[in-house]
């Protein structure tokens, strides 16, 4: 029994600056154009879990009616304090039921900082006679050249994975603003999981300050095995958003079977 899962940092329309999208066209930088390119878009996608990150509440009624239609269910969690966007999980109702949901907010203030805000929303499906942990996160961005132990979102890893709780197998999904040799992709390692598009190391899912690298994951552990769907090839100036690609990030999808 297999099962198609995505994960999709959409950008949050309140993040949207023309200066940091040089290479866009302003068209296509605009919500009254990008809400329904988006909508198209995710629809089009025809995955069974669909994990969105900056997604905010007005976009989630939108896409949450729209996506009610095709018979989905979705669960959204906001970041907390003055933050405007945040995590929803949408799912096929007609291949799971919904379990638990677990929404967890980072504690990750300290002394000198406070508490980013960033979420993570945990839920537990039914497939069959199977349970299914999906874990969709927005981790924290911080310079490349953080040390490790200021690095904010390595602590979130190592909090979101000690925060799942027991399923048959899970998927950790989300934008984790690092690439594949960090300690924050470390964490998830360590922790027993497996990466989709491993296979696939030119799939760039971003480029932001213009350079190409894929910080946005489909992680999984347990007995599934995951086939990811090819990228559209983008570069270090390729322009996102743009007419094909309505956000900064591409999606992501996976084909999970389980063993």
């Amino acid at each position: 029994m297999s099962f198609v899962a995505c994960s999709y940092n959409i950008l949050a329309n309140a993040y949207i600056e023309p200066r940091f999208f040089p290479h866009a066209a302003i068209e296509h930088l605009r919500p009254e154009w990008r809400m329904g390119a988006l909508a198209d878009a995710i629809e089009k996608l025809s995955a069974h879990i669909l994990c969105l990150q900056e997604i905010e509440e007005d976009t989630f009624t939108l896409l949450e009616r729209r996506l009610a239609k095709a018979g989905y269910g979705g669960v959204y969690l906001k970041k907390s304090g003055s933050r405007l966007d945040g995590c929803a999980t949408f799912f096929d109702r007609s291949q799971f039921t919904l379990g638990d949901v677990h929404r967890l907010v980072y504690d990750d203030g300290t002394a000198d900082q406070p508490a980013s805000g960033n979420i993570a929303l945990l839920l537990e499906l039914r497939h069959g006679a199977r349970s299914l942990g999906v874990a969709n996160t927005h981790l924290k961005w911080q310079a490349p050249t953080t040390p490790a132990e200021q690095r904010i979102g390595l602590r979130q890893a190592r909090e979101l994975v000690g925060a799942l709780p027991p399923c048959d197998a899970w998927i950790a999904c989300g934008d984790f603003n690092a690439t594949a040799a960090t300690l924050t992709l470390d964490t998830f390692w360590s922790a027993g999981f497996a990466d989709a598009y491993a296979a696939r190391p030119d799939d760039f899912t971003s480029n932001a300050n213009d350079l190409a690298k894929r910080i946005d994951y489909l992680l999984y552990r347990g007995p599934l095995s995951g086939e990811p769907h090819a990228l559209p090839t983008i570069d270090a100036t390729t322009p996102l958003p743009s007419l094909e690609q309505p956000s900064d990030h591409l999606a992501i999808r996976a084909t999970f079977q389980w063993r």
